[in-house]
């Protein structure tokens, strides 16, 4: 999705400072992570201030980081952002623009400017001397920090080829010092990965869900008795129903259904049941569509992982979580 919007899209901030004091990149309303294994993002992040900057994969994340000298900043969302920038002060044409890919950047919309953190040093040479970063793999120039500037302020690229910016929110006086740096604490990734894992999850188990198979179509069954007002029981087969009178309306009372109780009891979430129930008639449908039974804790634990990642793939916040996905 898009980044969300608000009444007015002021040009971006152009700041986009390196700090070693990092561990994640910044963009004052969206941050960058730049390691992109999940499950394995600490240390490798970015922070974006500005929407404007930000790709179509956007995700809108809760967290928080916590900024130098005490205090935190909230974290709205997670983007790509690909930054136009100049190679070289000397080159032009061309070959004087490139691109800095930054992945999984952090939306801090309250940040002072957009951070690039130390993780850029593991992957760029650095020379202190010409201020520049260059690719150890083949010796070449692939970015470089703006002349006359305290920080190491990375020079983009100008219009048409960059993007149109605003002012800078840097003091260029000699009299401010300006300290830039950010933390991501380690539980905070781990969650947001962990929540990435199973969302990523749950599209690859829901694409098999509807296949040519017996489970596939029992899958369908259980779906299309929803929407007729049935509502089937993790026991229900067609031996078990031959004898059944005609107008038996058992299938509707709860002696029928005597495990809805305890499957309702694996999700602890106070909304998930009803979400849940809402979507498919009861949590036993839900289970028996995932091909889940309540009597193995593996497949109980799966229930709960595919309920909060299918809540969290239409919007829905569980009540325990910090993060928000759309």
């Amino acid at each position: 999705m898009t980044p969300p919007k608000g009444e007015e899209d002021p040009l971006p901030c152009p700041s986009w400072i390196v700090s070693n004091g990092t561990n994640i990149q910044y963009a004052p309303p969206q941050v960058l992570l730049h390691n992109t294994v999940a499950l394995q993002l600490t240390g490798s992040f970015s922070l974006a201030e500005d929407r404007s900057w930000f790709a179509d994969d956007y995700m809108p994340v809760e967290s928080f980081v916590e900024i130098s000298f005490g205090g935190t900043l909230p974290v709205i969302g997670m983007c790509t952002v690909n930054l136009p920038i100049k190679v070289a002060a000397n080159k032009t044409g061309p070959t004087s623009h490139g691109t800095m890919r930054l992945e999984n950047v952090l939306n801090v919309p309250s940040i002072l400017c957009n951070i690039i953190g130390a993780p850029v040093y593991d992957e760029y040479a650095y020379s202190v001397r010409s201020r520049a970063f260059t690719d150890p793999a083949t010796g070449r120039q692939v970015a470089y920090c703006k002349p006359d500037t305290k920080l190491c302020e990375i020079q983009l690229s100008g219009p048409p080829i960059g993007t149109e910016v605003g002012p800078s929110s840097i003091d260029p006086s000699p009299s401010v010092i300006h300290v830039i740096g950010a933390f991501w604490p380690e539980s905070k990734q781990t969650r947001i990965a962990t929540e990435i894992k199973r969302k990523d999850d749950m599209k690859s188990t829901s694409s098999g869900f509807f296949g040519d198979n017996e489970d596939s179509e029992l899958a369908r069954s259980v779906l299309r008795n929803f929407m007729l007002g049935k509502r089937p029981t993790l026991e229900d087969d067609d031996e078990n129903n031959e004898g059944e009178d005609e107008g038996d309306s058992s299938t509707d009372g709860d002696e029928s259904v005597p495990d809805e109780q305890y499957v309702d009891h694996l999700f602890t979430e106070s909304n998930c049941v009803q979400w849940l129930e809402s979507k498919y008639g009861s949590t036993q449908n839900f289970l028996l569509i995932q091909k889940l039974k309540p009597a193995f804790g593996s497949d109980c634990d799966d229930a709960r992982i595919r309920a909060k990642a299918l809540m969290a793939e239409a919007g829905i916040a569980d009540d325990d979580s910090d993060t928000f996905w759309v």
